[in-house]
């Protein structure tokens, strides 16, 4: 008996716990203020490459050759912006981008990773710090979804130990939210 109610408030906590997630996410409001931005003009060292780190599969990174720095752009761009259209940065481009004034401090610095929030390749804008802020929305957005999911899996797993009214309110309402996502093309 005590493993049960063991069990049972790790479930209760584990959906707490994910559901204050969502919450935190679906109400962060990403901004960006241009005055805390610098912009900086460019020649790309090498090709473009994947970013290191968890998020290697979406993220980007790229070297100039007046700064030591790593540039980075973050996963959230592919929301808003092809990144078969990242990938084709070249050796020798010319790169304008915008990065935050505290880390212009840090551009000489080569274990640095800095993020960028616009980015114009060759006089081609690729991003702006609007389309940014966009896909960390739709980013924050994804992870709500995923998170959604999580919680519809604990609760199937748990299906007999629910009132079955509150169970199948939960299923419809994890389904809706599903297809809604689909439907936006988040997921």
């Amino acid at each position: 008996m005590n493993v049960l109610i063991v069990k049972r408030i790790l479930v209760i906590a584990l959906v707490i716990g994910l559901l204050f997630l969502s919450v935190k996410l679906l109400n962060e409001n990403p901004s960006i203020n241009s005055k805390d931005l610098i912009t900086l003009k460019a020649n790309v060292k090498e090709d473009i490459k994947t970013a290191s780190g968890r998020y290697a599969k979406y993220g980007y990174s790229f070297l100039t050759d007046e700064q030591q720095a790593k540039f980075t752009i973050e996963n959230c761009i592919n929301f808003v912006t092809d990144r078969e259209i990242v990938k084709q940065i070249k050796q020798g481009d010319i790169v304008e981008f915008m990065i935050e004034k505290i880390d212009e401090e840090s551009i000489d610095d080569s274990e640095m990773e800095i993020p960028i929030f616009s980015l114009k390749v060759n006089g081609n804008q690729i991003f702006s710090t609007d389309t940014y802020v966009l896909g960390t929305k739709k980013q924050n957005i994804r992870k709500i979804g995923l998170f959604s999911i999580l919680i519809l899996i604990i609760t199937l797993l748990n299906i007999e130990k629910i009132k079955p009214v509150w169970s199948w309110s939960i299923i419809i309402i994890y389904v809706t939210i599903f297809i809604i996502l689909i439907e936006k093309k988040i997921l």
